[in-house]
């Protein structure tokens, strides 16, 4: 009975642990570490960075306009997390003023990093930004850089692409390798990292999956 009874408390916590990572996992992918949003008229602009690392760019009312995600390494999200929690805001307004208009961008700020309550600063674009805020927007500025690199470059590769001896590809995460040659069966190719040694052997099919761009002027000469 005793034993039974064993059984049945660490079936409850298994269940319990696998529930609890489930949920986890929602957080992060629900969790907005940063959110930056700036509007002026009917132009706007939201950013937000997740705490899984999805970076999701929504941009309204102009002429690219859409919505656009990334997704961010561990330790690039690492990086940035880092970088914004040392940035020391607690001596900053939650409202700054400054020239206002039609034309001008109102911004929100919202951060809510590790170990820190939810910040939420107001601002307008054009107004004198102290140090500590446009530090923020400068690393929020690093993150856009980043994703939207990322975004162009899953566009992918031509369809029907078959790797060449030469040939520089890119991958998703933006690491360069080199096409050394295609297996004698014809069915794969050995690839080279240009900024690591490593050498892999792929088949075709995961050529085409693992890499979203051929770097332009390199090999097919």
């Amino acid at each position: 009975m005793i034993q039974a009874a064993v059984l049945f408390l660490a079936v409850i916590s298994v269940g319990t642990a696998a529930a609890s990572s489930e949920d986890g996992a929602r957080d992060l992918r629900g969790h907005e570490l940063v959110r930056f949003d700036c509007a002026s008229g009917e132009l706007s602009r939201n950013v937000s960075l997740f705490a899984n690392g999805t970076v999701r760019i929504r941009d309204l009312g102009n002429q690219d306009a859409g919505l656009r995600l990334a997704e961010l390494a561990p330790e690039e999200l690492t990086a940035f997390a880092t970088r914004l929690a040392q940035i020391d805001l607690t001596r900053v307004a939650s409202q700054i003023r400054g020239p206002s208009g039609e034309s001008i961008e109102q911004c929100l700020l919202r951060l809510e990093l590790d170990g820190r309550a939810r910040e939420e600063y107001r601002f307008l674009r054009l107004a004198a930004l102290p140090l500590e805020l446009s530090r923020v927007l400068t690393v929020v500025d690093d993150i856009v850089e980043v994703a939207e690199e990322r975004d162009r470059l899953s566009s992918g590769l031509p369809g029907g692409y078959t790797p060449r001896s030469g040939d520089v590809l890119v991958r998703r995460d933006g690491s360069r390798h080199r096409v050394v040659r295609i297996t004698a069966d014809g069915g794969g190719a050995e690839i080279i990292a240009l900024d690591a040694p490593l050498v892999v052997y792929l088949t075709l099919e995961a050529v085409r999956s693992e890499f979203v761009a051929i770097e332009p002027g390199r090999g097919r000469q």
